[in-house]
């Protein structure tokens, strides 16, 4: 989570210090729905409920997605220092980690991150 942060803090600040990706993002529209839930007598709205669904199993929460990520790639590629952020972010995380022992029925197990794995 980190990482994620970082790297969208060090693009925001490259694409304002160097004047890039400064056009108007243009998002796509996305439809609400009309549903209530009621926690403790209070009615909660949740129109965007739709987006919960698992992209595997619905065609319209995958195309949502589609398009989201088409408009935010567009964006980020369009940023004339990205390459270069992403270069020396994955050299300074590009480095073996081991987590610490953890004791789990008579064996002990580690985590362990070559580098660049997501996760460990």
């Amino acid at each position: 989570m980190r990482r994620r942060l970082l790297v969208c803090a060090a693009l925001a600040v490259s694409a304002t210090a160097s004047g890039g990706a400064s056009a108007e993002v243009v998002y796509p529209p996305t439809r609400t729905v009309a549903v209530e839930d009621e926690f403790h007598g209070q009615l909660v709205a949740d129109p965007y409920r739709w987006l919960e669904d698992d992209i595997r199993e619905s065609e319209e929460v995958a195309a949502w997605v589609a398009a989201q990520n088409d408009v935010a790639f567009s964006y980020l590629e369009a940023i004339p220092k990205r390459a270069a952020i992403r270069a020396r972010l994955e050299a300074l995380w590009n480095y073996e980690r081991f987590g610490s022992p953890r004791k789990v029925a008579g064996r002990y197990f580690f985590t362990r991150n070559d580098g660049l794995q997501d996760q460990s």
